[in-house]
């Protein structure tokens, strides 16, 4: 299985289980399932980025954003 063909059934999963009022914990494993997957988990535990600097910060300001 190629690992685009496997991304798409990972992502099926989510398109199947859409997040209701009783399956928050099922649809909660499977989102980590597939962000583990694509290697980016990180981002249900990283806190939000900053703001973008205004478009007359310094170049090494804007860079580091």
């Amino acid at each position: 299985m190629t690992s685009n063909a496997s991304n798409n059934i990972l992502r099926s999963i989510l398109e199947k289980e859409k997040l209701s009022e009783t399956n928050f914990l099922d649809w909660h494993r499977n989102l980590s399932t597939v962000l583990k997957h694509e290697k980016k988990l990180n981002v249900l535990d990283e806190p939000l980025p900053k703001e973008a600097p205004p478009s007359g910060a310094p170049r090494a300001e804007r860079d580091a954003y």
